[in-house]
């Protein structure tokens, strides 16, 4: 299946859920392999309450995607995304980590003074991130959540559409523990060939 292709089924998947739910309640994988088989994994919100458990499920699906030969994924996640002014690098080369840790103390600062919380967000904008991989690498792309006005019956604002967000620069969304997960397999795959 085309990475274009992909992102279409996962995309698809995320807006029919989310105008059912209001969210997307646990994030989900989403592949295929080679015989035409599709197969989707909801992942329980404790798989992603620290570090450890992302990279346990990570391996966890990489073995599990490995064992049922996929050929190619998705990883779909409601995310929630925010921009600074980080004014202007001195350095010609930037340290991404340095940025994202930078960016993450300026949004809990804001976030302490505002009183903002999850509930009522704050700062922030809803997106649906979703990653493609294949044995060639991976690509992600944003969709950010444009909602109705009031809650619903749940407690969740509606959602009105998912709404494409361009790149603005590359590395600009991070990397990401659930990119690339199929190249490790292609390339084991050919060496025993």
């Amino acid at each position: 299946m085309t990475r274009r292709k992909m992102f279409e089924l996962a995309s698809d998947a995320a807006r029919t859920l989310m105008k059912k739910h209001g969210e997307l309640r646990h994030p989900l994988f989403m592949f295929t392999t080679a015989d035409g088989t599709f197969e989707t994994v909801v992942v329980e919100s404790d798989w992603m309450a620290t570090d450890g458990a992302k990279d346990a499920l990570c391996a966890l699906m990489m073995m599990t995607m490995r064992a049922k030969r996929a050929d190619s994924y998705a990883y779909v996640s409601e995310i929630w995304i925010t921009s600074f002014n980080m004014g202007k690098p001195t350095d010609p080369v930037v340290d991404i980590a340095e940025v994202v840790r930078e960016g993450n103390r300026k949004y809990h600062e804001e976030y302490e003074r505002h009183g903002w919380n999850p509930s009522v967000g704050g700062g922030r904008d809803d997106a649906v991130l979703v990653v493609v991989g294949d044995a060639q690498g991976s690509e992600q792309r944003l969709w950010t959540i444009a909602r109705f006005p009031g809650k619903g019956k749940n407690g969740v604002q509606r959602m009105r559409d998912l709404i494409p967000k361009e790149r603005e620069a590359e590395g600009a969304w991070g990397e990401g523990r659930f990119r690339d997960l199929l190249v490790d397999f292609a390339a084991r795959k050919r060496q025993a060939h």
